[in-house]
């Protein structure tokens, strides 16, 4: 941000500042010569943010009178987009990492839509093989003395999801596993109940789960995203393919269907439109 502004402003002294120089610097981000790629309105925002604290500490500093950027609106709705995985890709990525770490959280995170504080905090007691469900009910968080776990923050966060055949599978060998461990390791195997966890039973730090994808993903021919869209994969890929949207939303455990339908509106409109457009087909032929 200090580039842009010593880049677009840097020639004008201070004193020379005024309300309509710093307006129109802002809207040229927003929407600039033709050709050139406007700026994401949160990066201006954070850019606004600045100047305007760098020019209150000039105000301070008796450096001028009034802060020029008082009153500047950087107005607009911030459109975020989501990098997705395909399901081609979602098998590259899955069978890389079959035999690591990051198997166990990935899978829960991109089959089961969980947040990554939530795949890392779930815990055997909330996983139940006879009903076939997995419950939502700890997020495992990372905190100034390092992991702990926590309730989730909202209500609709707390949530029982159906588990899927492959899933079982996948959690019974992980159990399977543990097991195994924790006779090898006796009184050093740390049994905190995991389900994604060290040999030893003790929690994984979410930010080297994290940084560990981030690595495995640019040694591979897929989109680069971040773990939290993992997330945003499984819902795109459930809308794709025809889960409708309220099923979506429950089970991502959003508070309102209307939450899932803004941040997927880019997977929504194009479906309603060819639906809207097979059903009027169908009525007027």
């Amino acid at each position: 941000s200090v580039r842009i502004i010593k880049e677009k402003l840097g020639q004008i002294r201070l004193h020379k500042l005024d309300y309509n120089l710093i307006n129109s610097f802002f809207l040229n981000l927003r929407h600039p010569s033709p050709g050139m790629k406007p700026m994401a309105l949160n990066s201006i925002r954070n850019i606004k943010r600045g100047f305007h604290k760098a020019l209150e500490d000039a105000v301070l500093a008796k450096i001028i009178r009034e802060n020029p950027c008082r009153g500047i609106k950087v107005s607009g709705k911030a459109e975020t987009v989501h990098s997705t995985l395909t399901k081609n890709e979602v098998d590259i990525v899955r069978n890389h990492i079959k035999d690591t770490s990051l198997f166990l959280p990935v899978s829960l995170s991109v089959a089961l839509g969980l947040r990554r504080a939530e795949a890392l905090g779930l815990c055997w007691e909330h996983v139940n093989f006879e009903t076939g469900t997995i419950s939502i009910r700890k997020t495992l968080v990372m905190t100034s003395i390092g992991p702990i776990l926590q309730t989730p923050k909202t209500k609709n966060s707390s949530r029982n999801l159906p588990m899927p055949p492959k899933i079982r599978e996948i959690l019974l060998a992980e159990k399977e596993k543990q097991e195994v461990n924790r006779i090898a390791l006796g009184k050093e195997y740390q049994n905190n109940g995991f389900v994604c966890c060290k040999e030893n039973g003790s929690a994984y730090s979410p930010n080297y789960i994290t940084h560990r994808f981030t690595r495995v993903l640019n040694e591979l021919p897929v989109t680069k995203i971040h773990f939290h869209e993992l997330r945003h994969t499984y819902a795109t890929l459930s809308l794709e393919n025809n889960v409708p949207l309220k099923v979506v939303s429950e089970l991502l455990g959003h508070s309102t269907i209307s939450i899932t339908a803004n941040t997927y509106s880019h997977v929504n409109e194009p479906l309603a439109r060819r639906y809207s457009e097979t059903i009027a087909s169908f009525i007027l032929d």
